[in-house]
């Protein structure tokens, strides 16, 4: 039964695996559904104009089933923290103030609900910073050695500084859940990196978040346990 919503992201009426967390408080849900998006929108677009709220779990884009022919795009979007979710709430939810390319597209709270993930601590974030030797700190090569292990989708690459001998960089994926996460895995644990002297991993603030008391002390260090 077709019924116009995605399998897994906004409560497809015989999947078990959506209801899960059915019995969280509505403030304490921190996934949301996003309507009316422009068939071809992008998550840089989208992530752009969501400013001030927390830092944001996973994204991902629906463009409607193959084969069936759409004029908008639904996207799914979880905070990471019940704060990001609140934020969102008020600065965008409650007015439905969230427009993409000068039209208000329309928020729900996805009936999927999805509780907040404290668990991988404070530093975590979608998004990577990179320093080190420009011959390993490469847009290209790192994208290469990524797209063998994991899929992922990027919100943007930032060029801090470039020499010939340091490069700093920093890589906003669309989620942090499977895609920085792993990326971070891959730096951390594979070669060339670990081979690599004077490479150093750390997570970057998250744009979407707001700036916090303690920002001088970001980037953080990836922190293995």
């Amino acid at each position: 039964m077709y019924t116009g919503t995605a399998w897994n992201d906004r409560g497809h009426p015989s999947n078990p695996y959506g209801h899960r967390f059915q019995w969280l408080r509505d403030d304490q849900n921190c996934s949301y559904w996003i309507k009316l998006l422009p068939a071809n929108v992008t998550e840089h677009e989208l992530l752009r104009e969501i400013r001030n709220c927390g830092p944001i779990l996973c994204v991902r884009i629906h463009n409607g089933e193959v084969g069936i022919r759409t004029t908008h795009a639904a996207a799914k979007l979880i905070f990471l923290t019940e704060e990001g979710a609140a934020n969102f709430d008020t600065l965008y939810m409650a007015n439905q103030s969230l427009a993409i390319r000068g039209r208000k597209v329309r928020v729900t709270k996805n009936r999927n609900k999805f509780p907040e993930q404290r668990g991988w601590g404070p530093d975590v974030s979608r998004c990577v910073r990179l320093r080190g030797p420009p011959y390993i700190v490469d847009v290209w090569f790192l994208l290469y050695c990524f797209d063998q292990c994991f899929e992922y989708q990027i919100d943007e690459i930032i060029t801090h500084s470039s020499s010939t001998f340091l490069r700093d960089i920093e890589i906003r994926f669309a989620s942090f859940r499977a895609q920085a996460q792993f990326a971070v895995e891959v730096l951390t644990t594979a070669r060339p990196f670990v081979d690599t002297p004077n490479l150093v991993v750390e997570w970057e603030l998250d744009p979407c978040a707001p700036l916090p008391p303690n920002h001088q002390q970001w980037p953080r260090p990836v922190v293995r346990g």
